[in-house]
């Protein structure tokens, strides 16, 4: 099917006119720079005649003005996942209330010194600070 401008209004070129052979439709088509003025082959009411068998407007055309048109379909592209952060996930676990348990810094190595009383309280658990809450979500987005 084609597309053609009348005076602003978009029509459509009914497609039972329409005929296979494109070597009709262009061959009174002038080249560039041409002097002969020959008409736009659409324009020609003898080929319709002869191709329908009877005498009528050489051109059926459809008003899109009449025909709803459907709204355009927004295919939407599924997002990249997010990754959780490695070394977050390695030092943080999150509890039912939402809150971030961590383990206390002093109790890998180097402890022969220190009393066991300090081991004891370096083993107690410890949770993230409130102002590290929103950067914490955002590291460990599925937590």
């Amino acid at each position: 099917m084609s597309f053609l401008l009348n005076l602003g209004q978009r029509i459509l070129f009914n497609p039972v006119v329409a005929h296979s052979s494109n070597k009709r439709l262009f061959q009174n088509i002038t080249k560039p720079f041409s002097t002969k003025a020959t008409p736009h082959p659409l324009l020609l009411t003898n080929y319709y005649t002869q191709k329908n068998g009877f005498q009528s407007s050489p051109f059926h055309f459809i008003n899109l003005t009449h025909v709803t048109l459907t709204p355009p379909v927004f295919i939407r592209c599924k997002s990249t996942k997010m990754k959780t952060h490695s070394g977050a996930k390695k030092r943080f676990r999150v509890l039912g209330n939402g809150k971030f348990k961590r383990s206390k810094a002093g109790k890998r190595h180097l402890n022969t010194g220190v009393s066991r009383s300090k081991i004891r309280r370096l083993s107690k658990p410890a949770f993230a600070h409130s102002s590290q809450m929103n950067h914490l979500k955002k590291l460990m987005p599925y937590a």
